[in-house]
């Protein structure tokens, strides 16, 4: 499915639908997974990459998430996504932060049991040790996604401040004003 992501982005551009120079990866849970591995296989595509409360570590999932609790759900995603160690490396951002160049910002909940926290964790680390540290957001009492309104206000303040700063805040050929050009 990241292929389809990727070939829907190229689609876009192309058509001149999307200003190439200003697209950002972003998602939650799977779409976060999706956001970081789009980034990780074809980095030039985007200027930035936005994880929120995602997984970064397949062979992590098939250990430590809640989805484990649920025979039903592992053999789902033993038949989903494989049991293959080298398969689930070569496709888990985590071991492939060295290709993320570009800047990340990642949110995670301290409660979070769908995707435990170290999974975001463990992707910060390896960005910091492949010298891209990312902005970090951790809200210690939200699970899966941020129920408290505060938590979120916060959260979406912050993403809207990262994605100006590297991708712009008004739409290509938008008036000082904010309204957009005839």
């Amino acid at each position: 499915m990241t292929e389809d992501v990727l070939d829907a982005v190229r689609w876009a551009v192309k058509k001149g639908q999307v200003d190439g120079r200003r697209v950002c990866a972003y998602g939650a849970s799977y779409g976060a997974y999706a956001s970081m591995q789009a980034a990780t296989l074809a980095p030039e595509l985007f200027r930035c990459a936005v994880g929120y409360s995602g997984v970064y570590d397949l062979t992590r999932m098939m250990s430590d998430d809640d989805a484990v609790l649920s025979r039903r759900v592992q053999g789902f995603l033993r038949r989903a996504v494989g049991t293959d160690e080298a398969e689930l490396r070569a496709m888990s951002p985590v071991y492939n932060a060295a290709r993320l160049k570009l800047p990340i910002l990642l949110f995670h909940g301290g409660m979070d049991t769908r995707t435990p926290i170290g999974h975001a964790k463990a992707l910060r680390d390896a960005l910091e040790e492949a010298g891209n540290p990312p902005e970090w957001v951790v809200e210690p009492a939200e699970g899966h996604g941020f129920l408290d309104p505060e938590a979120r206000v916060r959260l979406y303040t912050r993403l809207l401040a990262f994605l100006a700063k590297h991708i712009g805040s008004a739409p290509v050929g938008a008036k000082a004003a904010g309204t957009a050009a005839p």
